[in-house]
């Protein structure tokens, strides 16, 4: 039955630590540090705070075949932000935006490469999936993704533009928190999860978020009324924050 599906969220390296608990609209999920001997229908592979690194330890943890075994059995993955990054066919970083200047290669499953660039993109959006289902999330990354071949977009911005990959049951976004939108998860997925959280915990929620995040100092000038943000769309962020 639909109710009994379990997703499970490959937790990286980096995420260990910052990320304890599921997802509001899948309070059910599993959050797997090693591959496991379950067959999932859906799995998502979340942001990360440095995408090559956590590459690098998904490989070494196994979970490279693990996922590419568990996509030929029928399962349905999803990237998001440094996921996304790590379902193409490489990511290249001649800076060392990342970490070690260099280009190694994805898992090969969305036909898309990324170059790593110093600048954070960090926006909040308004999107459609190509179904229709509108939904508001935000971006905050490193990197330019493109395409190597015509591909459907994951969705569609409020500015017209394509934003993101689906092919042959693999799906990438740079759209953070588009999970948390019940609808969306309902046309994703295939159910509807439970209802979402109220006002107050999803304000706590940001609050957290900002905290964590945010650059204390440009809070305080935000807060005190000494620094006005240059636009409503930008989002005070630290540099080693992804």
């Amino acid at each position: 039955m639909m109710r009994a599906i379990r997703i499970p969220i490959l937790r990286s390296c980096a995420f260990r630590a910052s990320r304890t608990q599921p997802i509001s609209g899948l309070p059910h999920a599993d959050w797997l540090e090693r591959p496991n001997s379950k067959r999932y229908q859906f799995i998502i592979l979340p942001g990360t705070k440095s995408t090559v690194a956590d590459l690098d330890w998904l490989r070494s943890s196994g979970f490279d075949s693990w996922l590419l075994q568990q996509h030929s059995e029928g399962a349905y993955l999803l990237g998001i932000c440094g996921g996304y990054q790590m379902l193409g066919k490489s990511i290249d970083d001649p800076g060392g935006a990342d970490g070690a200047p260099g280009c190694v290669p994805g898992l090969g499953l969305l036909p898309v490469r990324t170059v790593m660039e110093p600048e954070k993109s960090t926006r909040i959006r308004h999107a459609r999936t190509p179904a229709g289902t509108r939904f508001q999330a935000y971006e905050i990354h490193m990197g330019r993704t493109e395409q190597l071949e015509a591909v459907t977009p994951f969705a569609v911005l409020d500015d017209g533009s394509p934003e993101g990959a689906r092919k042959r049951r693999v799906a990438g976004t740079y759209l953070h928190g588009a999970i948390e939108s019940v609808a969306l998860v309902t046309e994703l997925f295939g159910f509807t999860p439970r209802e979402q959280d109220t006002k107050t915990q999803n304000y706590d929620a940001l609050a957290d978020w900002l905290e964590a995040f945010s650059s204390r100092q440009v809070l305080d000038e935000l807060l005190t009324g000494g620094k006005t943000p240059q636009s409503q769309d930008q989002i005070p962020v630290r540099s080693e924050s992804v």
